[in-house]
């Protein structure tokens, strides 16, 4: 490069010819704004401090929610355990006031006839009837369902169908509890008139 002086060029010394290049890292990185991390923009730092700060309540509160239920879980374990021991400890006994019942002369012509068995659970655990069965469809039967706390009553309805079996008559009715492996037995019986032709 030249200048001119008194209308002849001269040249440029190469130290004053320094002094009007631009710096360039001056252009890239202002006085006021530091270099950047290479790689990494502030728009991405601003996206992981707004991502991940959200993230560690979430995570905080989840951690709680999991200590919660493994203590209520610990409870239910606990409450089940105590339980399994009273059962184991108790036992539910079933006890009628009579396992048989004699209907005596019933007309055929009169239909359907039903006795009621009452029960006590004399044992110390509930007492739960399971089924009750009958080898013969003449006989029907409905019983109590809820569990039978200790020292309370209950109550089994057999109802009989005379239709068609005139004579004498004795069925048994096959009840299921879980007192015991072995069905308890309730007997009917009587003598069904004929119809009068």
């Amino acid at each position: 490069m030249t200048a001119t002086t008194g209308g002849r060029p001269r040249p440029i010394p190469r130290h004053e010819e320094r002094q009007h290049v631009p710096d360039r890292r001056a252009r890239e990185y202002p006085p006021n704004r530091p270099p950047q991390i290479r790689g990494t923009t502030s728009k991405q730092i601003r996206v992981f401090l707004f991502i991940f700060p959200s993230k560690f309540p979430t995570f905080a509160k989840s951690r709680k929610t999991n200590t919660k239920m493994k203590k209520e879980l610990c409870l239910l374990l606990a409450i089940l355990f105590t339980l399994s021991l009273y059962a184991g400890n108790g036992k539910a006994k079933i006890t009628f006031e009579s396992p048989r019942y004699d209907f005596g002369y019933i007309q055929e012509s009169k239909g359907k006839v039903t006795h009621t068995f009452e029960f006590t659970n004399t044992g110390n655990a509930p007492l739960i009837i399971v089924d009750t069965r009958s080898l013969c469809g003449c006989t029907a039967s409905r019983f109590t369902k809820e569990p039978i706390a200790p020292n309370g009553k209950g109550s089994i309805d057999v109802q009989f169908d005379p239709a068609g079996r005139p004579g004498p008559f004795r069925k048994e009715v096959k009840v299921y509890t879980n007192a015991s492996k072995a069905a308890v037995k309730l007997i009917i019986e009587g003598v069904v008139v004929s119809k009068k032709k």
